[in-house]
């Protein structure tokens, strides 16, 4: 339980990239802290009743949409999911390095996604004509992997918290290794393995991975990431030491 006596002091980082004028720097506020106040909720407080210019993104406030995914006190988390009865009495509230920045704490992400997506043609590929009036239906332990993967929100703090992405720029990252595998997992998609081979079998793809676990520590959703690399690295080597397809 918060203890309502506290308070919270923030310290925001403040930068327009378009503004010439504007200097990296960091304001600093006070919140008093209240039950089920959470990162996103002390900075709504802070727009609305201290500064009305401070920017950052946010859309479901549940824990879905990943929107407002920011650093706190160096560590990647969804503001509307991290609660301050779980956090010191001073925090540090930063954007996502490894995006590009758009202002203050808030960043795009959705071009790395769209870029991510293109590379890795991530839809359904099928030979079936479509019939609206007919389901493909999946036997259930065929879906169940997808829909695991498909929990995926997109937030953007699996590559925040990678090692390997922040040092290569090409790496496809582990939102990007766990589209593929859902898809590659998905007895709907006709594609053969060797189709992803330009994006998976390189030391940009599934080679890449240093095992830092970063992704896994810090998934919102607690995706088992680590596991679907490994069932594609498995595929992949039984393809090129095997020629299994």
């Amino acid at each position: 339980m918060a203890d309502n006596k506290r308070t919270l002091k923030f310290k925001i980082y403040r930068h327009d990239p378009q503004d010439p004028s504007s200097e990296p720097h960091y304001d600093t506020f006070e919140v008093q802290d209240r039950p089920y106040l959470s990162v996103y909720l002390a900075m709504e407080e802070i727009q609305q009743k201290q500064d009305q210019s401070l920017y950052y993104d946010i859309c479901c406030r549940s824990n879905v949409c990943g929107s407002c995914a920011v650093n706190v006190n160096g560590q990647p988390k969804l503001a509307c999911k991290t609660q301050m009865k779980d956090l010191p009495d001073e925090v540090i509230v930063e954007p996502l390095r490894y995006f590009d920045h758009i202002k203050d704490v808030a960043v795009d992400k959705g071009r790395w996604f769209m870029e991510m997506s293109h590379r890795l043609k991530g839809w359904m590929h099928t030979d079936k004509p479509f019939n609206e009036k007919i389901e493909n239906i999946q036997k259930e332990d065929d879906r169940i992997p997808v829909y695991e993967a498909e929990r995926c929100i997109e937030c953007g703090i699996c590559i925040e918290a990678c090692g390997a992405a922040h040092h290569d720029p090409e790496y496809l990252g582990s939102a990007g290794m766990n589209r593929a595998y859902r898809f590659i997992i998905d007895t709907r998609d006709v594609r053969a393995l060797d189709e992803f081979a330009e994006q998976l079998f390189t030391e940009s793809g599934v080679f890449g991975c240093e095992a830092m676990l970063g992704c896994r520590n810090f998934c919102p959703k607690e995706i088992p990431l680590p596991y679907h690399f490994g069932i594609l690295r498995r595929r992949i080597l039984g393809r090129i030491l095997l020629g299994k397809k």
